[in-house]
């Protein structure tokens, strides 16, 4: 029997909406069966700082192994699902960054940790012990403040209002119903295909292409969402494939399942990383 979990999000405050998406805060008591069940995490386009001040959650590794998260981790751009399940009880706060984000915060590349969960410590001095020693006697209502305080900190380099390319070329990937070529996108923003290129992958940590086909995914998942009668190849037309088989391949190729074993299955965890609108 799945723990019954409680997910909640809070939206950052003006002086941190250029690099924050959402702070979010997974709660649930312990295990009632000892049956584990894992789900997959859908990737979104927005890396992540996750810190478990609960549990550990299990994850399957690349040899498909179950193995411990770290505590407090990095998460970067995934461009496939990650599978993942509590063990105990679920105390999680996640800082969601916008796409590009964490170059901000980081200072660092964010090709170097696509796909990848790493120890906070080994990408932030102290690994935000602070933060995590704060949330840790905290309750969850003032987990997401503690996050913006700390934050305010963290980006005062970084707060002066100014917009990078990278964000500039994310909301226009966003709007174009993942269909904008990279020349048309270059384009647009005044600025080769190369340079477009080399900026997304050290600012976003991914092509534009494959953060395309990320957003255009989501959709996917939102309108199955939205609409759960509705047939699939309406689905495709809508999020904007070419048509209903070219969608089942990437979503095959992301998720690790067809769309319709992915609505046939009783997800709770996935369900709550689907996100209401893609990007900003």
């Amino acid at each position: 029997m799945k723990p019954d979990l409680r997910y909640e999000e809070r939206s950052p405050p003006p002086e941190l909406a250029g690099s924050i998406r959402r702070v979010w805060t997974l709660t649930g008591p312990a295990l009632t069966s000892r049956r584990l069940e894992i789900e997959p995490i859908v990737p979104d386009g927005c890396p992540e700082i996750v810190l478990n001040v609960g549990d550990p959650f299990l994850q399957v590794d690349g040899e498909g192994v179950l193995v411990r998260q770290p505590r407090s981790m990095l998460v970067g751009q995934l461009t496939r699902s990650a599978f993942v399940g509590p063990e105990g009880v679920t105390r999680i706060v996640g800082l969601r960054f916008l796409p590009w984000g964490a170059s901000l915060f980081l200072g660092m590349p964010m090709t170097e940790v696509r796909n990848a969960f790493l120890p906070l410590d080994s990408v932030i001095a102290g690994g935000m012990e602070e933060l995590a020693d704060r949330l840790a006697t905290a309750t969850s209502d003032n987990w997401a403040e503690a996050v913006f305080e700390y934050l305010r900190n963290g980006l005062k380099d970084q707060l002066d209002g100014r917009r990078p390319l990278s964000a500039h070329a994310v909301e226009e990937i966003s709007s174009g119903a993942g269909r904008t070529s990279v020349r048309l996108l270059a384009r647009r923003l005044h600025v080769s295909e190369r340079h477009l290129e080399r900026v997304m992958r050290r600012d976003v940590g991914l092509a534009p292409i494959v953060l395309a086909r990320i957003l255009r995914l989501q959709r996917v998942l939102q309108l199955m969402r939205r609409r759960p009668g509705c047939p699939l190849g309406e689905v495709a037309v809508r999020a904007g494939y070419f048509d209903h088989s070219h969608m089942v391949r990437e979503f095959r190729r992301i998720v690790g399942c067809t769309p319709t074993q992915f609505g046939g299955a009783q997800y709770e965890l996935t369900n709550h990383f689907i996100m209401e609108t893609p990007t900003t």
